[in-house]
């Protein structure tokens, strides 16, 4: 099962839907919010069933005690990893509503807090707009278990999910300030004279700014001397086996598998996915990642 090439193998999908490729420029219509719940730790193929149990009754009972509203349903991952959705009727993607999207992916965050047992909320997966989920009947490729599809809950509209959340005022506001703004672009002169200063330039080097973002990482590590349980298999995903060797302590194999994908993918990081991937793996955002106030 492993080794085979079958189409059913490690398949994934964007909950929200796109114009193209998945990217946040082409997005079309948001239907869902998640969180997706990792485990601490790599568990083996024959535990990874009486691990879900566990992991569900756990997270679900944190889902009643803060007061987030039921999901419509949940998947199972095949790793002992669950994928929780709202999904509520599709709505178009505009900037209004996709900053209520992660302010949404925020809230569920907050009110459902981390594990202190064996699991934690994948920050950066949760909060992606554009992000890959497991198919439910797709085969987990380390594990050869199906992902499962769990659900009986509610489907919600936006404006419902929103409100479930206590985060209705906060959209009623800015509806509010969208209809001033086309009300204020409608009446607008376009013979109205701008006045424009110099045009200024800015400019740095993209091979200095990578290096400080990969010091920023290695300073973080040297100072705590290790790399935590969980976060192992990113921060080895550019990194060389001598590091490896000396911080880590992953298989060969297991690093050989994560460097074959660096080496084959190009990636194109925008400045918050990268502000996003960092605080995720370091636990804080860089100084130099925090957009400046307009």
């Amino acid at each position: 099962m492993l080794k085979s090439k079958s189409e059913a193998v490690n398949c994934y999908f964007t909950p929200n839907e796109f114009f193209s490729w998945p990217r946040c420029n082409n997005l079309a219509l948001l239907r869902a919010n998640w969180l997706e719940i990792d485990l601490d730790e790599k568990c083996h193929a024959e535990s990874v069933r009486d691990l879900e149990i566990t992991i569900v009754a756990d997270v679900f009972a944190r889902i009643e005690e803060s007061g987030l509203p039921p999901p419509t349903g949940y998947v199972l991952s095949g790793s002992g990893g669950i994928h929780i959705y709202w999904i509520y009727d599709p709505v178009d993607a505009k900037a209004m509503n996709k900053s209520l999207w992660r302010t949404i992916a925020n809230c569920l965050i907050e009110r459902l807090g981390n594990s202190v047992g064996n699991w934690h909320i994948d920050l950066m997966a949760t909060k992606r707009v554009s992000g890959y989920m497991r198919i439910p009947g797709s085969v987990h490729g380390r594990t050869g278990l199906s992902a499962r599809y769990f659900g009986s809950g509610p489907k919600y509209t936006f404006e419902e999910l929103l409100t479930c959340l206590g985060l209705g005022s906060l959209h009623n506001r800015l509806l509010q300030l969208e209809q001033k703004r086309i009300v204020d672009l409608a009446s607008y002169s376009k013979n109205t004279e701008v006045k424009r200063g110099p045009k200024k330039r800015y400019g740095h080097s993209i091979k200095e700014w990578w290096m400080k973002c990969i010091n920023t990482i290695q300073m973080h590590f040297n100072q705590i001397g290790m790399v935590p349980k969980g976060k192992r298999d990113k921060t080895a995903f550019e990194r060389l086996y001598q590091f490896n060797a000396e911080r880590i302590g992953l298989p060969d194999d297991e690093l050989d598998n994560l460097i074959k994908t660096a080496k084959t993918t190009l990636y194109r990081y925008r400045q918050e996915t990268l502000a996003l991937y960092l605080e995720d793996l370091l636990g804080f955002r860089p100084e130099y990642l925090i957009p400046k106030v307009k």
